[in-house]
């Protein structure tokens, strides 16, 4: 390959990838519990407990949706596709600014910041730029 991947892409996609991998579990095996809660009868206690939480489910539905995503991202951004690239960089901006709206901003909002500085950094690094650009115009121009 003339155009290396760099080392930073590697590892933040696999880490990307490991933590949305455990996190699509994690929550498949919330609906599964849940599910089973709602069926049944001795499950009482927890489902009260869940509606006085809120719609649990459908916030765990959103998580699941949302790791997706980010599998498919990381899967793209390790074959060097510039979209990827740039829809991670937007979709986690919009998720710190979504958690705001949400939660409110909390002390552990920083370390969110500054992974997300960390990455975006990482991201747009002449090196970064230069490989996912020189594969997406790799794809596109096609020599004979």
């Amino acid at each position: 390959m003339d155009n290396p991947r760099p080392t930073s892409v590697t590892v933040i996609s696999i880490i990307v990838l490991v933590l949305n991998s455990l996190s699509v579990l994690g929550m498949t095996a919330l609906l599964a519990f849940f599910s089973i809660a709602a069926s049944r009868p001795e499950m009482a206690p927890v489902r009260a407990q869940m509606g006085a939480h809120g719609n649990v489910t459908f916030m765990i539905g959103v998580g699941l949706v949302e790791s997706a995503i980010g599998l498919v991202l990381a899967i793209y951004m390790l074959r060097g596709c510039n979209w990827a690239r740039q829809f991670f960089i937007l979709f986690q901006g919009a998720a710190i600014i979504a958690g705001w709206i949400l939660v409110g901003f909390r002390s552990s909002s920083i370390a969110g910041i500054l992974i997300f500085a960390v990455v975006t950094f990482f991201l747009t690094r002449p090196d970064a730029t230069a490989y996912f650009t020189y594969e997406a115009a790799g794809t596109k121009v096609s020599v004979s």
